[in-house]
């Protein structure tokens, strides 16, 4: 049987601990990420992405499209900035990227439609999603690439099903 620490410790640190031992840690650090996804990443990002799982700091986000995944892998510096800066617990080290169906409040999957017919309509980008596409797109060098890669992603943002 271990010996008990006879010093006082404070209750964050016991809670850590706690946390850490359990296994109960992840679990928060995923509900914090869940909960606070839109928030610290703006819900242009989080209308296309969600957290998935983490383990020994990497993060593994699910997002709806190729395109997407492309344009997060090109912010990941970014992300995990303010994902570090607005959460405690185990900091994320690393992105990987991973294509799926994003559950819809009231957990449906983001592709299951009430009606099987599907009306495609067109919508302008958010300020956000405007904002990542040029945090994106501004990486590119190349002049011709980087007025392609603005025009394709404002399309994939445009088009809302």
């Amino acid at each position: 049987m271990a010996a008990r620490n006879s010093k006082p410790v404070p209750i964050g640190q016991a809670l850590a601990e706690f946390l850490g031992n359990s296994g109960l840690g992840k679990i928060t650090v995923m509900g914090g990420l869940a909960t606070r996804w839109a928030e610290l990443l703006g819900s242009g990002i989080a209308g296309h992405s969600r957290p998935d799982s983490i383990r020994g700091g990497v993060l593994t986000v699910v997002v709806d499209s190729s395109t997407w995944m492309n344009q997060l892998s090109l912010l990941s510096p970014d992300i995990i900035k303010k994902l570090n800066d607005g959460l405690a617990g185990e900091p994320v080290t690393e992105l990987r990227f991973r294509t799926g169906k994003l559950a819809a409040p009231g957990g449906r999957a983001s592709g299951a439609k009430e009606k099987a017919e599907v009306r495609i309509t067109k919508r302008k980008p958010t300020p956000e999603e405007l904002e990542g596409i040029e945090m994106a797109v501004g990486r590119i060098n190349d002049p011709d690439i980087k007025k392609a890669a603005r025009k394709l992603l404002v399309a994939s943002c445009a088009r809302k099903g």
